[in-house]
């Protein structure tokens, strides 16, 4: 008996993906780089290249990618792996009670479907929400880079074409973490990352891993007001290049010494290991765990 052909896809369905890998991709190849080299004029106040220090801002063009990005997750129809999860869930909450609906777990996720059938939407508006969480914390996340555009390329292949795209409730945790990690990165406490957490779960539970990870990989931070023998404030390292450039050699050389000498402890290296290990189990189970019917 001859197997039924499976369904055929013309080969045009992909141009969608491979124009959003372009457009980062061109873009990874004409932006400059977001970091820049901090000197601190005889004032104070840092600078670079002779002019004053300012805040990056985000690219317009990097800002319309994510736009881009969250529309086509949120209007994809018939894509991904779990869509048929996702769609029973869709039509149970159109009989079903909010109560009914936070049974399934993952209150937040099992609310946009409950508000979407309330409304009389349809089930794009589910997937466009978490599109547009998903795409705001990577594009948050990236800009706290280097080389953004480049960090959104490397997402694409995976973790937009596939994660994003099937299996929405662990993007949306993914984009939130994203967005609480880029909070850490700009100075944000381990409190505000845990309010990201929180969110996080409330769409997948497994995102509660990643507050642990946090703690143990957080070094404590210098007291503002603590100086070392030489008088020399550990936050105040940047201001070494101004006096290092005045003839003032003897502060830049304790502060360059303590940055390049100081010991790693056995316990800063293993905490570093078991937040790699915690890390790729959490994106093991994030990604692989099978979500109930």
């Amino acid at each position: 008996m001859d197997a039924k052909p499976g369904p055929s896809y013309s080969p045009l369905a992909l141009l969608p993906y491979l124009l959003l890998f372009m457009f980062f991709a061109i873009g990874a190849l004409f932006s400059e780089s977001s970091e820049r080299v901090a000197v601190v004029s005889a004032d104070g106040a840092l600078a670079s290249d002779g002019r004053p220090h300012r805040e990056p801002t985000i690219p317009l063009m990097l800002v319309a990618g994510g736009v881009l990005m969250a529309v086509m997750i949120g209007t994809r129809f018939r894509v991904g792996g779990e869509w048929d999860t996702y769609t029973f869930y869709w039509d149970y909450a159109a009989g079903a009670t909010l109560p009914d609906m936070l049974t399934f777990g993952d209150p937040a996720y099992q609310f946009l479907n409950w508000a979407g059938q309330s409304l009389g939407l349809d089930i794009w508006s589910v997937n466009l929400v978490c599109g547009a969480l998903f795409s705001w914390g990577l594009i948050r996340f990236a800009r706290t880079q280097p080389l953004p555009w480049l960090v959104v390329v490397i997402a694409i292949p995976y973790l937009v074409t596939v994660v994003a795209m099937g299996y929405t409730r662990q993007a949306v945790a993914i984009g939130l973490l994203l967005g609480g990690l880029a909070s850490s990165f700009q100075g944000g406490s381990l409190l505000r990352f845990a309010a990201y957490v929180v969110l996080a779960a409330l769409f997948h539970k497994t995102a509660v891993l990643a507050l642990p990870l946090r703690a143990m990989g957080v070094e404590p931070s210098p007291n503002p007001g603590q100086r070392s023998e030489d008088g020399v404030n550990p936050r105040d390292r940047k201001r070494h290049v101004a006096l290092l450039l005045e003839g003032n050699q003897r502060p830049a050389f304790i502060a360059a010494r303590n940055d390049v000498d100081e010991p790693t402890s056995a316990r800063q290296l293993w905490r570093r290991i078991a937040c790699v290990c915690g890390q790729a189990a959490a994106l093991r189970i994030a990604t692989g765990t099978p979500i109930p019917r």
